[in-house]
């Protein structure tokens, strides 16, 4: 996926209506336009996210509500201009713990390098970032994403190609469970034709 906002620390919400446009390019794929867009929230700091994706003649769209406190719920997913809505289960996983570096061993914090850009949106005063995904330049201001733009080789490449404050909800209808799929439908594996080795 795309790359994600970078977090820091305390940052209020993005404002209700903020939406980004970007162009993403990936290695023998067609190419994409994707939009994420803050289309509902309230006094607590919720705040309700569209994701579109449109990738040649394909469209998907999916939504989800971010908590104050940061976990995702009410997620959904539209493929397709008129498809149904359909209900994402929240799923809450275990994640290891990672080890704890020595304070003594740890490097110095990394110079800040800031540039300004131009692409589609505009010009921005941004920084920096060198990753092993690739190339990053970000401006904190920018929500609700506030990558300008992103190289790299396996992710490809984002340019923003617009921004605005009048972002509505797209999706519509009322969302619908998964259907269960059964387990007797699916067809058992033919055994194998190839020939045994002596």
């Amino acid at each position: 996926m795309a790359p994600q906002p970078t977090e820091q620390g305390a940052v209020p919400p993005p404002a209700v209506g903020t939406w980004v446009d970007y162009s993403w390019e990936v290695p023998n794929q067609p190419k994409s336009r994707i939009r994420y867009s803050v289309v509902g929230g309230d006094a607590s700091g919720r705040r309700r996210f569209e994701i579109v994706i449109l990738k040649g003649n394909q469209l998907a769209r999916f939504g989800y509500d971010v908590l104050v406190d940061g976990t995702r719920a009410r997620q959904v997913a539209q493929l397709g201009p008129h498809g149904a809505v359909l209900l994402i289960p929240d799923t809450k996983l275990t994640l290891p713990e990672l080890p704890k570096m020595d304070p003594s061993k740890r490097p110095g914090n990394p110079k800040k390098k800031w540039k300004k850009i131009t692409v589609p949106a505009g010009t921005f005063r941004c920084q920096e970032i060198v990753s092993v995904q690739g190339v990053a330049c970000i401006d904190p201001s920018l929500m609700p994403m506030n990558v300008v733009r992103f190289e790299g080789k396996a992710a490809g490449r984002m340019v923003l190609m617009a921004r605005g404050f009048d972002a509505k909800p797209e999706i519509r209808g009322t969302p619908r469970p998964l259907p269960r799929l059964d387990p007797s439908a699916i067809p058992s594996s033919p055994p194998s034709t190839a020939p045994k080795s002596p």
